[in-house]
């Protein structure tokens, strides 16, 4: 039986797969706890988000969403994997989300495909993954607003250079890096272990872009789903 608040929502297909693309590298590969092997999807307070996380590394993807929705589920690789088939066979398509008391019912309904085409995925109710919210509360939070470093902004195109260097580590590639001045303009020097460096400059200080930190105090104020008490 449907809970008395589960509302069914409709989802563009290629919006969450573009939002469970985005947070996909984040996830665990390990033999580590299973609830680290998955993307988690919420609905709450008018947002959409996909979270996924090893423990050491974080990532969160959103995208607006009727403040009327409240669900939450999780997905894994296989799961994943179905949509991917279901967007490929269908590239117009749209997903709906139904929370019922003992699961969250995906389905993939094409734009152009007859009623009898639409395909339907049945995950159980997820454990709870450690609050994702507090993580980036404690990255956005400073002490001393003044004395904090100014933000960097990271070119991909610098970036992507360093993969090589990834590729042909004689060792496992672990980068460290630190600043060149307090400069926001200033460079960034990059190193894997003792063979390799590069100087990175980050890019201009005067582009429009939003504080990274605001962002991350922004995305820990987001509102959590709460499940509906059982009828």
């Amino acid at each position: 039986m449907t809970t008395p608040a589960a509302q069914t929502a409709t989802v563009p297909a290629d919006t969450l797969l573009r939002l469970l693309r985005s947070v996909e590298p984040f996830i665990g590969t390990g033999d580590e706890d299973p609830r680290f092997r998955v993307v988690q999807v919420e609905a709450a307070g008018g947002w959409l988000s996909t979270t996924a996380t090893d423990r050491y590394a974080l990532a969160v993807a959103r995208e607006p969403i009727g403040p009327e929705y409240s669900f939450q589920a999780f997905l894994e690789d296989e799961d994943i994997a179905w949509l991917d088939q279901q967007h490929e066979r269908h590239p117009f398509g749209d997903l709906t989300v139904t929370p019922t008391d003992q699961d969250v019912r995906l389905g993939y309904t094409s734009h152009h495909a007859p009623v009898d085409e639409v395909s339907t995925l049945t995950l159980p109710i997820p454990q709870v993954l450690p609050d994702w919210r507090s993580a980036l509360a404690w990255a956005a939070k400073t002490t001393d607003v003044e004395s904090a470093a100014p933000q960097i902004a990271l070119q991909p195109f610098f970036l992507n250079r360093l993969t090589a260097a990834e590729d042909f580590s004689p060792t496992v590639p672990v980068w460290a890096a630190w600043r060149t001045s307090q400069n926001p303009e200033g460079a960034v020097v990059a190193t894997i272990g003792d063979w390799f460096c590069a100087v990175i400059r980050p890019g201009r200080a005067d582009l429009d872009l939003p504080n990274a930190s605001e962002v991350a105090a922004d995305f820990a104020r987001m509102p959590q789903h709460q499940p509906a008490a059982a009828a």
